[in-house]
């Protein structure tokens, strides 16, 4: 990349996050002006910072970047419209769509983590199993942090919208590149718009649920692994933080997701070879078999903790509806 090009970054980032800040501070309409734009200000910056720092990692083209901002645009625009709109068209019996809300658990967990971040509660709370709007606690503890570090004076439900649409635009790069690296460029292409626009995938980006962060986490996954067969280190950092991601917000989802991407590491061409020279193939097969009693094991953990069990009967009517 040239100097010039490389200037004219340094300057136009900071002012689109500026710029986007102020405007959708104005829209949101929660709380006052100026304590919104530096909310909104803070963590649009981390995610643009996040979003630069994976594009100069994946080097991607110009069609795939289009993709992932338009991701990034898509999600944050439409969650900013169901927040404005659904009071209005929603059905005005329902107390989600006038608070803003499309989902049951979304609104149940936003409006917890907002109860929490409030308190003088550690956040640590939020696994312990005295909320019934997030059974694994992962989201109500992230949604917390957010409110009480970057928005103490309102609720800003627009601040998670914020997280998703980052991850999801770092998700279309990184599913891009490993689509690129195990197939071809046109099918890398064709799968990073299918990421951006699949409509249910914009949904929940767009609002306060586990599967707008659990998606383009697993989207990451697939690019470590990618990048660890191909013999980068940085593969196994970008593996650690799609696992952290997945284990907090969705711990079965995350151990589907590396059971399946153990799977891909067995059956590459790559490791098939390395196992012949190295006579490595019993070796392979017993990590399987540990992983999947450990992953039992904590399967079972899992069951056990009051969170996922539930602590009394109002908890347990309403755990169906939990996503």
């Amino acid at each position: 990349m040239s100097k010039i090009a490389l200037k004219k970054e340094s300057w136009i980032i900071p002012l689109i996050v500026l710029l986007l800040a102020a405007l959708v501070a104005a829209i949101d309409g929660f709380g006052l002006w100026l304590s919104g734009w530096v909310a909104y200000t803070v963590l649009l910056g981390i995610g643009a910072l996040a979003i630069y720092a994976t594009w100069k990692a994946v080097n991607p083209s110009a069609r795939a970047t289009n993709a992932a901002l338009a991701s990034f645009a898509l999600r944050l625009g439409f969650g900013i419209a169901l927040i404005l709109l659904l009071p209005v068209v929603g059905y005005q019996n329902n107390i989600e769509h006038q608070a803003g809300y499309v989902y049951t658990d979304a609104y149940i967990r936003d409006n917890q983590a907002w109860e929490l971040a409030i308190s003088t509660k550690p956040l640590s709370d939020a696994f312990s199993g005295q909320y019934s709007g997030d059974q694994y606690g992962g989201m109500l503890a992230t949604s917390a942090f957010l409110y009480r570090t970057l928005s103490p004076d309102a609720h800003r439900p627009l601040l998670p919208i914020i997280v998703g649409a980052t991850l999801s635009a770092i998700g279309v790069l990184c599913l891009w590149k490993a689509a690129q690296a195990w197939l071809d460029d046109r099918t890398a292409l064709l799968a990073a718009w299918m990421f951006t626009l699949y409509p249910e995938s914009v949904l929940l980006g767009s609002s306060q649920m586990r599967e707008g962060i659990v998606i383009p986490a697993t989207a990451i996954a697939f690019y470590g692994l990618s990048e660890v067969l191909a013999r980068r280190r940085s593969g196994w950092l970008w593996l650690a933080a799609a696992a952290t991601m997945l284990l907090c917000i969705q711990p079965l989802a995350g151990f589907i997701s590396f059971a399946i991407l153990a799977g891909i590491w067995l059956l590459d061409s790559s490791t098939l070879r390395a196992s012949r020279r190295r006579q490595t193939i019993p070796i392979i097969f017993l990590v399987v078999a540990s992983l999947l009693v450990v992953m039992l094991l904590v399967s079972s953990i899992l069951a056990s903790l009051p969170s996922v069990r539930g602590s009394g009967p109002v908890v347990h009517s309403e755990m169906p509806r939990m996503r």
